[in-house]
């Protein structure tokens, strides 16, 4: 693995695109177009997510980490979102604390007004950002519910929507048929001018550790090494066996 955030606009044309040159009939640069983050937040002051006027491009800010009450979205009904005016009024009180969601989304729409250079990939796009929260149950849908939500408000300004996803589980079948992948391919297939678009992750540099097999056969082995650090402690072993219902007819075995 490589570090690619300061060639990333070179390998891709950026300039090109931004210009409309190369053959492109006209220069794209996300003006028109929601660009969608869930993410650990924003600093929605910092200039590179704000327009030339000094506006906020952040339109909405839904952050599920705050408490659940009557004020929370629906029909989700946890956290809670501030809108334009309250983002450029000054009384939004949720940020992003971690600094990756301003990362995230300077590599994905920043316009490079901080410091002239650090340009994202569509710098007048429209900010929808969603603050995820880890540690809500069935974490995975509350990803889902972001997806809805950021399409649900690219619909009412009657633009097309692109949401980034750079966060992502250990857990799961990781198979694109669990119910939050099934979910927001749903989304993706009920209106067009929509897209998601997802990490690759950061296991680049760790050996295999899923394992996917068909059984054809009575009996079927497989051995899994221990891994001496491991995310639940030293030596610690976790194990999940995802099938599809209608399939599952069988026995299995688990020994250390």
């Amino acid at each position: 693995p490589s570090l690619m955030s300061d060639s990333a606009r070179g390998h891709h044309f950026i300039n090109e695109i931004h210009a409309g040159t190369g053959g492109l009939g006209s220069s794209y640069t996300g003006k028109g177009v929601v660009m969608g983050v869930v993410d650990t937040g924003i600093d929605f002051n910092h200039p590179d997510f704000r327009d030339a006027s000094d506006v906020s491009r952040v339109v909405r800010f839904w952050d599920q980490t705050m408490p659940d009450d009557a004020n929370s979205p629906q029909p989700y009904g946890y956290g809670f979102v501030w809108d334009s005016l309250s983002i450029n009024n000054g009384t939004c009180t949720s940020t992003d604390t971690q600094a990756h969601g301003c990362t995230v989304a300077g590599q994905a729409a920043g316009n490079g007004l901080a410091n002239g250079q650090n340009k994202g990939m569509a710098p007048e796009a429209t900010l929808v950002i969603v603050k995820t929260d880890f540690s809500r149950s069935n974490w995975t849908l509350t990803v889902a519910d972001a997806c809805d939500y950021i399409f649900k408000v690219a619909d009412t300004l009657g633009m097309p929507a692109v949401v980034n996803l750079s966060l992502g589980s250990y857990f799961g079948s990781h198979d694109g048929d669990d119910p939050a992948s099934e979910m927001i391919e749903t989304l993706l297939d009920e209106h067009p001018g929509r897209i998601v678009v997802a990490a690759a992750g950061n296991s680049g540099g760790l050996a295999a550790y899923h394992q996917r097999s068909f059984v054809t056969s009575d009996t079927n082995f497989v051995w899994f090494s221990n891994r001496p650090t491991g995310q639940f402690g030293a030596n610690s072993i976790f194990f999940e066996l995802w099938t599809d219902l209608s399939d599952a007819t069988f026995d299995f075995a688990f020994g250390a």
